[in-house]
């Protein structure tokens, strides 16, 4: 026994403390995840996530039958869940409120595995539940909640009490189903594999270790690409780099820390920890932690990316730290010293950091969804650059505008675009002006109401835009608004109609 372990004994963790800490916990997280489910600002990427959960339901294919920017997989495992719960954002949100909670519950079993001390468990359960950017990035209808889960459960395939080659199978699984949901947490899903390689490596030969992850990447995956091969590579990869997004700044990975004060102080803890106990890289623990870091920093280090690209990994760090904390046998007082530390940083980060609040865009899309249900058909289509209104309202999109704002294209010609399943300015102009869809729904952010190109995302310019509104308005009555949406139907004079000037579109 070391001179360590006499000064701080292992804590005995009792079954059942163990699971009432588990669900004290989750109660926490769904407590504070359904503050930011029901009043955390409105998203660019809602809506297009929830209707591609609700098509491929309906047996459509991403890339083959409607353009997707993303990694195949997250629509079918949403829409599954989403098949019961319903289609639309409040739903998208709570379902991904409960992914986080399952995450946090996830991460508490590995501690208490490894017989974690309840004061340094409790420190970062209090740390994960405060995070604000964390909670309303990994709730509001994005990738985040289902990658950050299944990151967490790679991870926590490596502390698996079973033979090498059902962990490698299981790490693969997972591994590859959370690729399947984001590209870019290939850097955190690499270390895993890397660790187990480093764990396992005189158990298994290199065949295996290669094939095995690759096979299971050629199933799950393979089939979405061999249904459309270049939809699928250029949605997800070439759009993205034909995208011109902010360029790179250093600030970007500075303000990654600044927004979460109290993991940004478990970083430098935890770098610190690997760096004199190099031999904690020979423990799941050191790898855990070690993907969650290098998948946080990649994610915000590479050129045209933002700070919430980091958020799946933020969780996989914290439950690595918890893990590598243990493989450290400190005295009762340092837990007690860094556990005061670590709240001081939460305040920090409570009280410093953005909220992200902005409450009444659920009830927003409520009002409009009842709106059009009253004034339409169910079988009018509906030309929008907010997919969660023809969604929740039961009615036909617009053929091409499932992306909605991120549909329409000036550097495409139509062939081109209709190949990519979208549409072009052109297109969209000459359906306003042959009236081709009853009923039009647009948002409220100006910017968002086709403001843009894709892929470049480069903004219209005013004198275009101005061609757009104004050719609206000549053919479309406003007959609805509230402070998000504004609804349009067919000119016809029998149509109570709102004075609604192009400059205001």
């Amino acid at each position: 026994m070391t001179p360590y372990m006499k000064l701080m004994p292992p804590v005995p963790v009792n079954r059942y403390a163990s699971i009432l800490t588990i669900l004290t916990a989750s109660v926490i997280y769904l407590f504070v995840g359904g503050f930011y489910a029901e009043r955390g600002m409105v998203n660019a990427d809602e809506g297009f996530y929830a209707y591609a959960s609700f098509a491929v339901m309906q047996g459509q294919v991403p890339y083959r039958d409607f353009a997707y920017t993303q990694m195949p997989v997250l629509p079918y495992l949403q829409g599954a869940v989403m098949s019961f719960s319903g289609f639309g954002i409040r739903q998208q949100r709570w379902v991904n409120v409960c992914l986080g909670a399952l995450s946090l519950a996830l991460g508490i079993a590995m501690w208490n595995r490894l017989k974690l001390h309840p004061v340094t468990s409790w420190a970062l359960i209090m740390a994960w539940c405060s995070c604000g950017p964390l909670i309303y990035y990994n709730t509001i209808g994005k990738t985040y909640a289902m990658a950050q889960l299944l990151i967490v459960a790679t991870g926590g395939c490596l502390l698996l009490k079973t033979s090498p080659g059902i962990k490698l199978l299981l790490l693969s699984l997972a591994g590859t189903l959370t690729l399947g949901c984001r590209l870019t947490m290939a850097p955190a899903v690499l270390i895993l594999w890397i660790g187990l390689v480093v764990l396992h490596r005189k158990q298994m030969s290199w065949l295996l270790l290669l094939c095995v992850p690759l096979l299971t990447v050629l199933v799950i995956l393979g089939p979405f690409f061999f249904a459309d091969p270049l939809n699928a590579i250029y949605w997800n990869w070439t759009y993205h780099l034909q995208s011109i997004m902010p360029p790179h700044d250093s600030l970007v990975l500075l303000e990654s820390f600044y927004i979460v004060p109290a993991i940004a102080l478990l970083v430098i803890v935890g770098i610190s920890i690997l760096a004199c106990k190099r031999e904690t890289l020979r423990t799941p623990a050191g790898w855990i932690f070690l993907a969650g870091l290098i998948g946080w920093l990649l994610s915000v280090s590479l050129p045209a990316t933002f700070i919430d690209y980091a958020i799946p990994c933020l969780p996989l760090l914290i439950v690595g730290f918890g893990l590598l904390l243990k493989q450290v046998h400190l005295p009762t007082s340092a837990l007690g010293l860094g556990s005061l530390i670590l709240l001081a940083a939460i305040t920090v980060g409570v009280v410093k950091t953005p909220r992200f609040i902005a409450k009444g865009y659920l009830e927003a899309v409520d009002r409009t969804v009842g709106f059009v249900q009253a004034n339409t058909k169910p079988t009018d289509v509906i030309l929008t650059s907010m997919p969660e209104i023809p969604l929740e309202a039961g009615h036909p999109i617009f053929p091409g505008l499932e992306l909605g704002k991120f549909a329409v294209t000036a550097e495409m010609d139509d062939k081109t675009a209709d190949d990519r399943k979208i549409i072009t300015f052109n297109q969209l102009f000459l359906a306003i002006e042959r009236r081709s869809a009853p009923v039009i729904v647009l948002s409220g952010v100006h910017s968002w109401n086709f403001g843009w190109s894709i892929p470049s995302i480069r903004p219209l310019t005013p004198d275009y835009y101005l061609k757009f509104a104004e050719l609206l308005l000549r053919n479309y009555d406003c007959v609805g608004a509230n402070e998000y949406f504004l609804v349009f139907k067919i000119h016809d004079p029998l149509n109570h109609a709102l004075k609604v000037d192009a400059h205001q579109l």
